[in-house]
């Protein structure tokens, strides 16, 4: 070997590092980026909110740290009611939704009930169908004066005064159980599938009968299921607000979410001190009820399906199985037949309920409205927009998270799991008003408040737990040799990427996809504090339409809400099924 090649060898060495370590020092730096991108989206705008209960002025403006929004709400007499109701209210429907969602799973999963096929897609339709339309719905049918099911009962029954009002605590816990029993099914339905069905034959062999074996054995089984559904149910039920906000607010029926909002959105000048310090305590609380949840669940070992062979055969219930699926389809009509009807034949009235108009009572002309404003257009491709990029970015996003959590030796790894899994205890109203603050409080940030983008972060953040939970949950189940055998045959990470990793995930991938667009494109929660007068999008179009008493005009966009819902979950199924075939 001559100088020449000696020195050229030491200085290689010397000032270029080799490919290997290149590599690692990328992939670091990535996995560090990442986790800045997380803490940036989860943390900061949690950490605002606390930060905002604590501040004199609106964000973004001068002030000083005081507590006096702590002090107001606490020596408010209201504020003790306020907690009460909400509690309450959340707990009687956690426990009635979760209920029917348990007789739904096990009807469908559990059971010969004809048809399960059928009713199990019944379920995913009223997940999918916007809420929107439903609680206007069920306002044109039980409304005190101009519902419709009210003025039926007054003429055929000796009544004096309207039976039903769907503007009162019965009336939100009526439409609160019948709709989220849907999505607490949902979410037990793999769990009584994959029960061994051997432990309800024993019991069944020794006597004992179906509701029996139900009570003594399937129940007990399911218990942390069970639990996790009810945890989910009530945290759900806390940050309720779109159906105390139709329904509660006209009888004067106050729950955190509403109150809050009435606080920033109704007042001549918004109170954010009050608002932010209530907004503390309902984080705080479903906060606590999530590490409940934890503490209980980790305590816990329910052990149903072992090596051992087992076969889930459904239960057969005789001249029962015609009960049970006249059960389903019952919910199914008073959930979503029922007040859609409805609303469909609303939408075509000269004035909704109004049936005794002389020369005629339907018209078209409130489709011709809608259709021909340009808000709605702006609307409708400011929803598509928001939906389709945050679900997306987030599918995009969450893989690469759960990747990081399951198949890397990154320090931060947990602590960026963690950090996944808290916006599950954050209210929608909560996360709206933390990204308020979190973008309104820095200079570099404030232009985008009021634009689509802060909708898509605000979404993305929504969907960290759902996201991440359904990739990582497959990721486990894929075995290291097929990303190691691609990387012997020299395979790039990003080849083995796309290569390996996105066809076996494709399932995943569009499951997760269609989830985070339905929420994104149906959900008020989030947006109503966050757009603009060129941000608006279809349910903020929907609740302006409402505020405004034009039901009709409402009933028309909740109804293309729905439609064009109901498309693009289709169209996704087709292209996924269609890759998958090409694939084979």
């Amino acid at each position: 070997m001559s100088l020449n090649d000696l020195a050229r060898g030491i200085t290689r060495q010397t000032y270029f590092p080799s490919r290997k370590w290149l590599r690692v020092d990328i992939s670091l730096l990535f996995m560090m980026g990442l986790l800045t991108v997380t803490i940036f989206l989860v943390v900061y705008p949690m950490g605002m909110v606390f930060y905002g209960s604590f501040w004199s002025s609106s964000p973004g403006w001068p002030g000083h740290f005081t507590a006096e929004g702590y002090k107001q709400a606490f020596e408010d007499p209201k504020t003790l009611s306020l907690i009460w109701t909400t509690v309450w209210l959340a707990a009687a429907r956690t426990a009635l939704s979760v209920a029917m969602a348990i007789l739904l799973a096990w009807i469908i999963a559990r059971t010969d009930t004809p048809f399960r096929g059928l009713l199990e897609k019944l379920l995913f339709v009223k997940f999918i169908l916007p809420i929107l339309p439903l609680l206007l719905g069920w306002i044109l049918l039980a409304s005190p004066r101009t519902g419709i099911l009210n003025i039926v009962l007054m003429r055929l029954l000796p009544l004096k005064s309207p039976p039903l009002n769907i503007y009162s605590f019965g009336g939100i816990i009526w439409v609160s159980v019948i709709g989220w029993a849907s999505l607490l099914a949902i979410f037990l339905l793999p769990a009584f599938r994959n029960m061994d069905a051997s432990l309800e034959e024993s019991s069944r062999m020794s006597g004992a009968g179906t509701f029996t074996t139900i009570w003594r054995i399937t129940i007990p089984l399911m218990a942390p299921t069970i639990l996790a559904t009810v945890i989910l149910g009530f945290v759900r039920m806390l940050e309720s607000f779109e159906t105390e906000l139709f329904l509660g607010s006209g009888a004067h029926i106050w729950v955190f979410t509403t109150k809050i909002f009435d606080f920033i959105f109704n007042r001549l000048s918004a109170q954010y001190n009050s608002a932010m310090a209530l907004a503390v305590i309902l984080l705080s609380i479903t906060f606590l009820l999530v590490a409940l949840q934890w503490i209980i669940l980790g305590k816990k070992e329910f052990t149903t399906v072992t090596g051992k062979g087992y076969h889930p055969r459904p239960i057969r219930l005789g001249r029962w199985k015609y009960v049970t699926v006249a059960f389903v389809l019952t919910w199914f009509f008073l959930a979503v037949i029922l007040p859609l009807g409805v609303v469909v034949q609303s939408s075509f009235m000269k004035v909704a309920g109004g049936y005794d108009i002389e020369g005629g009572i339907y018209t078209l002309e409130h489709w011709r409205s809608v259709l021909s404003v340009g808000m709605f257009w702006m609307s409708v491709k400011n929803s598509l927009y928001v939906a389709v990029g945050s679900a997306t970015i987030g599918m995009l996003l969450y893989t690469l998270v759960a990747y990081v959590v399951t198949r890397s030796s990154f320090a931060g790894r947990k602590i960026l799991d963690l950090i996944c899994y808290i916006p599950w205890a954050m209210p929608g109203i909560v996360l709206a008003l933390g990204f308020v603050w979190a973008f309104m409080s820095l200079p570099i940030t404030a232009p985008l408040y009021g634009t689509l983008w802060i909708m898509i972060m605000a979404y993305l953040t929504r969907g960290f737990p759902l996201g991440t939970r359904t990739m990582t949950s497959t990721m486990i189940q894929i075995h290291r040799e097929l990303e190691e055998s691609a990387r012997v045959h020299g395979a790039s990470w990003t080849r083995t990427f796309v290569s390996i990793w996105l066809p076996l995930l494709k399932s995943s991938l569009i499951t997760g996809w269609i989830f985070l667009f339905v929420i994104a494109f149906k959900d008020l929660t989030v947006v109503v504090l966050l757009y603009g007068s060129k941000t608006m999008v279809l349910s903020t179009l929907f609740f302006s339409y409402w505020d405004s008493a034009d039901l009709e005009e409402a009933c028309v966009t909740g109804l293309i809400m729905f439609l064009i819902t109901f498309i693009g979950c289709m169209i996704v199924l087709r292209i996924g099924k269609g890759a998958g075939e090409a694939a084979l």
